[in-house]
């Protein structure tokens, strides 16, 4: 049963929620709310644009992967599209602290024991080869987005208008990001790798207090390469740096998040790769949500090319 925005402003109100924040766009309306131990996310579809819901419970096999996990947090949502559980230590989320410019100092500590505990995570699922579950989760979906974008086949006369401008413009301002992305998908659907990944990892999906930590948002776990976490969450650390955000602490955080690979034996180029299609696939929701913003995506695209040393 889908619920109305008004409705949903009800239901948050007899829970004691507030509203924080709300973004119109052509395709769809994000509401943000803010609650005493917990936050809730929902996102009204309007057209066909929107392809992806907010709604959705965690699967048994991420249960169980995660059911001693103390810093994981399933579901994603309930059934009702709240994001919201008793389990989560804090309302606050390392994103916020960074857009906020509040306690930085503690900022690259949080991020080395989030590192510390992804390396845990990334032992789950190995073994599971033949688990009915697992043949659906060998694919990316932020990569598959993105690499879909990037294929020269595909007529820009088969895309949304906006969506059509971001093309040319990815194309025409950004030739070593696209060929970095395209190289990144051929090699991942050449691999198939049992290693969990939470699939989004980001500052916004790290909620945290004085000495805790939780890791929401597992709508898009899958199993893959080790490094695709970690190049995601560098390159929302790298969209901070762009624009000034965090100042001395992200980048601080970001010099810990590649020394993390590197002592892991990751390649530098691998991790440029997934920071890359991170930064793409924000301009691509961007676009889809609110529409062509030439100076919004343009500037992305040079982070993707400059920023990430590719060229």
């Amino acid at each position: 049963m889908s619920i109305t925005y008004p409705e949903q402003l009800e239901l948050a109100a007899a829970h004691g929620l507030t509203e924080l924040q709300r973004l119109d766009g052509p395709a769809v309306c994000v509401a943000g709310f803010s609650c005493e131990r917990g936050a809730l996310i929902w996102a009204e579809r309007r057209t066909q644009a929107a392809t992806r819901s907010r709604s959705m419970v965690a699967s048994p096999l991420l249960e169980q992967l995660l059911s001693a996990d103390a810093h994981a947090v399933c579901p994603w949502v309930s059934v009702d599209g709240t994001w919201w559980s008793d389990d989560v230590v804090a309302v606050r989320s390392l994103a916020d602290d960074v857009l906020e410019e509040r306690d930085l100092a503690t900022l690259p500590t949080v991020v080395g024991e989030l590192l510390g505990w992804h390396t845990e995570l990334g032992q789950r699922g190995l073994g599971l080869r033949g688990a009915p579950e697992l043949a659906t989760r060998l694919e990316h979906e932020g990569l598959a987005r993105v690499a879909a974008l990037v294929d020269r086949q595909r007529s820009a006369a088969h895309l949304p208008p906006a969506v059509a401008s971001l093309q040319v413009a990815l194309l025409r301002t950004a030739p070593s990001a696209t060929a970095r992305i395209r190289q990144l998908a051929d090699r991942v659907a050449a691999t198939r790798d049992c290693t969990l990944n939470h699939g989004s990892l980001s500052p916004a999906y790290v909620l945290w207090d004085v000495d805790d930590f939780s890791v929401v948002g597992w709508h898009r776990y899958w199993f893959g390469p080790v490094v695709a976490d970690l190049g995601w969450f560098a390159g929302e650390l790298m969209e901070f740096a762009a624009s000034g955000l965090g100042a001395e602490a992200v980048e601080r955080s970001l010099d810990a998040v590649c020394d993390h690979a590197g002592a892991q034996g990751i390649e530098t180029e691998d991790l440029r790769a997934w920071a890359t299609v991170k930064i793409v696939e924000h301009a691509l929701d961007f676009t889809i949500y609110y529409g062509w913003n030439a100076d919004h995506a343009e500037g992305h695209l040079a982070v993707a090319e400059e920023l990430l040393g590719i060229g």
